[in-house]
């Protein structure tokens, strides 16, 4: 009776440890397998969604500045760009009592999807008033910069200064699409 009873025992463990080696091999094996398959999607969709709602923030935040920069004077015509900034000089250099002897656009020069259209100015201003022209040019609405300046002095120990300054404005204007043949439109200056 011992040893059957031994024999038992042995015949129940055995089946024991069989019947936990089949449920660990065939039911939670794959399912620890599929939660941590199901917790790693659930992580990549967290994931991407907060990548996608970024990313419609930063379209309205992007839609607004071009707004922005639509009212405040950018233009997609370079005509019009280089006109609305040469009565804007004009303007200032009146309210500013610059005396302004030469206006004249100089180069257009392309940036990725936008045209850089420079201005050289020259003339006569008391330092004052040419510090009241560089005002207006740095805070203006429309999308226009100092790139430099020169000031000599015409006469010594006198307010009397001359100048010579460039400014550019800028114009969107994607680059046209690349021809079949694989060259695109030609970098560099333009006009």
């Amino acid at each position: 009776m011992l040893a059957n009873r031994r024999e038992k025992i042995i015949a129940i463990v055995t089946v024991a440890v069989l019947g936990l080696l089949v449920i660990d091999q065939y039911v939670l094996n794959p399912y620890l397998e599929e939660r941590d398959r199901v917790a790693k999607a659930l992580n990549e969709a967290t994931a991407s969604r907060k990548k996608a709602d970024g990313l419609l923030k930063a379209r309205k935040a992007t839609d607004d500045a071009w707004s922005a920069l639509l009212k405040g004077g950018l233009t997609t015509d370079p005509a019009a760009a280089e006109s609305q900034a040469l009565h804007k000089m004009r303007e200032w250099s009146d309210a500013s009592h610059v005396d302004m002897q030469s206006l004249k656009p100089d180069r257009v020069a392309r940036s990725g999807d936008f045209q850089q259209i420079r201005i050289q100015a020259t003339g006569n201003a008391s330092t004052a008033a040419f510090a009241n022209l560089l005002g207006m040019v740095e805070t203006a609405t429309i999308p226009i910069k100092v790139n430099e300046f020169r000031l000599t002095s015409r006469k010594e120990g006198v307010d009397d200064l001359t100048f010579a300054l460039s400014v550019s404005t800028v114009v969107f204007s994607p680059a046209p699409p690349k021809a079949p043949g694989g060259k695109g439109a030609p970098k560099g200056e333009t006009r």
